[in-house]
């Protein structure tokens, strides 16, 4: 995002001979705010959305903010990042442009590499780490799962039927909302039914 704000108000207008660098403090800060909280909420919204698609978690949540959309975003944050862009703009801006001429071409490009290996090192050891670490947690998840089966066939030898059927629904509606009993479809019940019917040998077996 401070990249994108840097080409935008500093790199782009003055290569495209738009203005010089010494005119990048008059960009109107009006201007700078609508385009850096817009830019930031898209970046935000398609970072959340592409990051949960991938790891399968929510990495930030605002549901508990004003005015947000679906958790990923909000306005207050897009807000303080439309003045965060201001700042960007008004001191970052400049001092890039004016020592960009300092340092030699050759160190320049030197130090761009090392820091894309270093970024794009780090990103992969970040995705190796996490792609391991979900399918950890999925073995054991499937093993948590065994074994509360094998506890439930247990317990629900010495339960009512109504009490076999609140823990089927705890077993069976994991995630989020869907732990909630009153949000079980209607045709739940029959299906538990069904369930139950199929071990109800085992169940007396077990009595």
């Amino acid at each position: 995002g401070t990249i994108s704000c840097v080409f935008l108000f500093g790199v782009l207008p003055v290569y495209m001979g738009w203005m010089e660098p010494n005119q990048i403090l008059e960009i109107p800060l009006w201007m700078i705010f609508v385009v850096c909280s817009v830019g930031s909420a898209i970046l935000e919204y398609t970072t959340s959305y592409v990051l949960e698609r991938l790891f399968h978690a929510v990495w930030w949540d605002y549901s508990d903010m004003p005015l947000n959309l679906n958790g990923r975003i909000c306005l207050p944050a897009s807000f303080g990042f439309g003045i965060a862009g201001i700042l960007v703009t008004r001191f970052v801006v400049p001092f890039v442009l004016n020592h960009s001429g300092m340092t030699p071409p050759n160190l320049s490009q030197f130090l761009a590499l090392l820091f894309m290996f270093i970024f794009g090192g780090d990103m992969a050891l970040t995705v190796a780490s996490l792609t391991s670490l979900i399918e950890k947690m999925e073995g054991a998840q499937e093993i948590f799962d065994e074994k509360m089966e094998d506890n439930f066939q247990v317990l629900a030898a010495k339960l009512n039927f109504r009490d076999r059927y609140h823990i089927r629904n705890m077993l069976v509606f994991r995630g989020r909302g869907k732990h909630n009993n009153k949000q079980v479809d209607p045709g739940y019940y029959k299906r538990f039914r069904s369930w139950m019917s199929n071990h109800e040998f085992e169940f007396r077996k077990k009595k």
